[in-house]
């Protein structure tokens, strides 16, 4: 089809581009030991996630209650909301989507923590959850330097009925920040991941160290 005849607006996708960026991702991970988990947000396609998930990917990283729905009625069987899931119908949805898939979330209050518990706790299956860790995005989690309410806050989560903790996780929005002084943007971006990596590992440390289940 020539592309006058292309109705406007149309998305175009250079499917070589779109492979090899894909295989880079994929090997890059395999090649440093870690699994990979794409987040699904950007392109929000049912083709291009059974793509990543063809090249080795453990399961979908999403935003959204709603875009995790879509993705397991696609038959994606893992799948990660990387943000505080809150409301009883968010959680409740989440519990419905348990019966197909595996499902985890984000939580980053005692609060959110015992909502989610309210409802999991009556279902066979226990929501696998992640305590989110700010490292200077300032959004959303447990600011990385509040080390002792990370730790309280991990300890009421495994207290809780219904409720997994299986690890930390952020988002170092931050980085969208861009250069400071004279920094490069490369030098910029490499600043924020020594930021997010060593942050992110004094917090996994703290709460190993208090005996956190899960960690």
């Amino acid at each position: 089809m020539p592309f006058d005849a292309l109705s406007t607006p149309c998305l175009l996708v250079e499917q070589s581009r779109l492979r090899k960026n894909l295989d880079r991702m994929q090997n890059r991970a395999i090649a440093n030991d870690v699994t990979l988990r794409p987040h699904a947000k950007t392109h929000k396609s049912v083709m291009l996630a059974r793509q990543q998930l063809d090249r080795g990917a453990e399961g979908l990283t999403v935003a959204t209650v709603d875009e995790a729905s879509s993705f397991v009625e696609a038959g994606v069987d893992d799948v990660r909301v990387a943000f505080p899931v809150t409301g009883r119908d968010k959680h409740e949805q989440l519990a419905a989507l348990q019966a197909s898939a595996r499902l985890s979330c984000t939580v980053d209050t005692v609060a959110g923590a015992e909502q989610a518990s309210a409802v999991h706790a009556a279902r066979d299956r226990p929501l696998d959850v992640m305590l989110e860790v700010d490292v200077g995005h300032g959004r959303c989690g447990v600011r990385w330097d509040e080390l002792e309410a990370a730790v309280r806050l991990a300890r009421r989560i495994v207290e809780l009925p219904g409720l997994t903790l299986v690890g930390i996780l952020t988002h170092a929005g931050q980085a969208y920040d861009g250069p400071s002084g004279n920094e490069s943007e490369t030098e910029a971006l490499r600043r924020a991941a020594r930021q997010e990596r060593d942050r992110m590992l004094e917090m996994a440390t703290a709460l190993v160290d208090a005996d956190v289940p899960g960690v």
